[in-house]
């Protein structure tokens, strides 16, 4: 064998020793997570604000995660064996890493990490965000391990999350996500296994936050909250009640019902006098029929016959032709006395009473007005009505603020304004969806700036209910109101 040939074989043993030990520097590579953009909150836009609850591990007791690895060759050491079973690893770390993952994407993350006490800024949230891993791998390597040294490392770390994602104000969980997330670290450095996991739970959480369907509960379109294009229904005016509450409890028995759908039951309150039955989207679910408890105990079955999801408000027909409860779109003034009425926790509390007073008209969840009143409710009671010291509608029951399970006095309610708005319904006769009035033939007495309030544009059926509407909410006189109506008909 000549020198030349000597020396190109120990050059070759020598590349393939070096290859060798630094493919042996490494751990084993991790399942890898690919990493999607985010889907920033553009500034300004109305948005839902929400805080971080926890993150917990949920595993097999001694499943094996990973291996550890020990020396500069990052030599198998040991197999690596979850050894907690289902282990909150919520801590201040985490919570900030959630944190600035969701400002950083313009999210309406509330909570102040530098509170020592209470968080006053935690009761602005709406919505409350947890995860639970239950798929981790870890592969870490403590190249310094022979001296001690434990916070050096390099290595790499996958997760998988589940997301729930729970409403304050609906008392349940309303969405569930999985993500994903992991990170390698080439380089040893100190705290580095510390590195890792965050950076993994960063990339999962930056992962939730590509979710679309997360992003649009946080953040609704701008045409969110438009009314839907429904035939109007003409549900039958009622006087207004001016006898006291007590004098009309045989009225106001008769119209509240118990509203048994598929997923569980709520309340609801005839209208009119055609046999219609208002009450919450949430109560009906997607049920096409539902059963409808009368204060008698019977029972009678009604149609779903239109909904409208964003506003959380269902129209139930019945064959049932009994007078229902008018409406009242004159608000009380704070403080005044009020009633909510339904079915709380159970069927069997049916027809319960409950009186507070009108705390607040606010403006949340997503944009809508809502009445925020103490008057006691429960799971059970949404979609039954809030009536005033005479028995008239004035809202219906819709979600409540709890804390630790309780509730907190905090409850709002639908303006009965908005019911005809978002169910398409008036109190006028219609025939074949025409309006007939008896006094349209009103002189025309109104201002010009009243006239401006009035709609321009829209079919028939939506320029008459927005035209109702101004009127209900006094934004426009009684004159005004029928001059314009006469004149809307005339046109066709």
């Amino acid at each position: 064998m000549s020198i030349k040939s000597t020396k190109f074989i120990s050059f070759s043993l020598t590349i393939t020793f070096l290859a060798l030990i630094i493919s042996s520097c490494a751990t084993a590579p991790v399942k890898y997570a690919e990493l999607n953009e985010a889907i920033e909150v553009p500034q300004g836009t109305d948005s839902v604000p929400l805080s971080f609850n926890k993150i917990i591990v949920k595993l097999r007791r001694l499943e094996e995660i990973g291996e550890a690895y020990g020396g500069f060759l990052c030599v198998p050491n040991t197999k690596l064996e979850w050894q907690g079973g289902r282990v909150n690893i919520t801590t201040e770390d985490f919570t900030e890493i959630f944190r600035d993952e969701l400002l950083k994407a313009n999210y309406p993350i509330v909570g102040n990490p530098n509170a020592l006490f209470d968080d006053p800024e935690l009761s602005k949230a709406e919505l409350l965000v947890a995860g639970m891993i239950n798929d981790l791998e870890l592969n870490i390597c403590y190249p310094n391990a022979g001296f001690g040294d434990f916070s050096t490392a390099k290595g790499g770390a996958y997760m998988k999350v589940d997301w729930q994602i729970y409403s304050l104000l609906d008392r349940s969980v309303i969405f569930n996500t999985t993500s994903e997330g992991s990170f390698e670290l080439d380089e040893s450095r100190r705290d580095g296994l510390f590195n890792i996991m965050s950076t993994s739970f960063a990339n999962a959480t930056q992962n939730l936050l590509a979710d679309t369907g997360f992003y649009n509960l946080v953040v609704r379109p701008k045409d969110f909250a438009e009314v839907q294009n429904f035939q109007v229904i003409s549900y039958g005016k009622l006087s207004k009640l001016s006898k006291s509450f007590n004098d009309n409890t045989e009225r106001l028995s008769s119209a509240v019902v118990t509203v048994r759908a598929s997923t569980g039951h709520g309340s609801g309150v005839f209208i009119g006098n055609k046999g219609y039955v208002i009450t919450n989207q949430h109560v009906v679910g997607e049920s096409k029929f539902v059963k409808l408890i009368l204060s008698t105990g019977r029972e009678i079955t009604g149609e779903v016959l239109r909904t409208d999801k964003a506003r959380d408000l269902a129209l139930i027909i019945t064959g049932e032709k009994r007078i229902g409860l008018p409406f009242q779109t004159k608000i009380p003034n704070i403080g005044q006395d009020v009633f909510a009425i339904g079915s709380p926790l159970s069927e069997e509390n049916s027809y319960t009473v409950s009186k507070g007073i009108i705390s607040a008209i606010r403006t949340l969840d997503r944009g809508f007005e809502v009445i925020q009143s103490d008057v006691m409710v429960q799971p059970g009671s949404s979609g039954g009505p809030l009536v005033d010291i005479n028995g008239n509608i004035i809202g219906i029951t819709v979600s409540g603020m709890v804390r630790g399970g309780s509730s907190v006095g905090i409850n709002y309610f639908i303006p009965v304004y908005d019911i005809p708005k978002y169910l398409g319904l008036t109190d006028l006769d219609i025939t074949n969806t025409q309006y007939t009035a008896t006094n349209n033939q009103t002189n025309n007495s109104s201002s010009e700036e009243e006239r401006a309030n009035v709609p321009e544009i829209g079919d028939l059926e939506e320029r008459l209910i927005r035209l109702k509407n101004l009127y209900d909410q006094g934004l426009i006189s009684e004159e005004a109101y029928l001059s314009k109506q006469s004149e809307i008909l005339d046109e066709q």
